[in-house]
């Protein structure tokens, strides 16, 4: 900590989108600093994730979007997560979710959209699992935006992305604009072992002061 100040001049550090899952705190860090060795100005995101037991932070990674843009030197940390998540996504979002299936492990788990999706879908702990739960989807919500960006690649076959979102909660009839963070891990054969998936379960479940107001009158 005590030697950053050889590398950059800080103007913003804002960490936003909190979320926990199991003993994880994920999150954002919106920067701008600027790059000692090179006098830029740098505007960038970082995606976070600490481990936290007994009260205690015992692991901490903190990973800088667009590496090489700043430093002029490659990601100290493998792409090769990266890149097959990219590749999977690709096949969900060209509506091939078998494309995306395939490249899953017979022992997937984790979880998607916890804490507003019931849990028992939510929650997931086999492949069979987490493919009845993407069937089941459009039962909670009508989805108009689903933008993954800001990708990292991690140690321990990690990588972590951010998804903007905008979709309709079927149950209140509410439009939701969020920002997810994402976790996946890759097992030994480059298959999706582990997901985490979340969004603000607040923003989705709470009344918003219009509606509110209206249900008043």
């Amino acid at each position: 900590m005590g030697s950053m100040d050889q590398y950059m001049e800080v103007s913003k550090f804002e960490p936003k989108n909190w979320r926990a899952v199991n003993d994880d705190v994920l999150f954002n860090v919106d920067w701008a600093f600027v790059w000692i060795p090179t006098g830029k100005l740098i505007e960038t995101t970082a995606l976070v994730r600490k481990v936290v037991r007994d009260g205690m932070i015992c692991e901490k990674y903190h990973c800088i979007c667009d590496v090489e843009a700043i430093t002029g030197q490659p990601s100290p940390h493998d792409a090769t997560p990266v890149e097959r998540v990219q590749e999977l996504l690709a096949e969900y979002g060209a509506g091939r979710p078998e494309g995306y299936l395939a490249g899953v492990s017979d022992d997937f788990s984790g979880s998607v959209l916890q804490g507003w999706v019931p849990d028992e879908m939510a929650r997931f702990n086999s492949k069979e699992d987490f493919g009845k739960l993407m069937g089941e989807m459009e039962q909670y919500m009508e989805v108009t935006k689903f933008e993954p960006c800001n990708f990292v690649a991690m140690p321990n076959n990690d990588m972590m992305f951010n998804v903007n979102w905008c979709f309709t909660y079927k149950s209140t009839g509410k439009v939701v604009e969020t920002t997810a963070v994402v976790r996946k891990v890759l097992d030994k054969d480059n298959n999706l072992c582990e997901k985490y998936h979340m969004v603000d379960a607040d923003c989705v479940l709470e009344e918003s002061p219009r509606d509110v107001v209206a249900a008043a009158h």
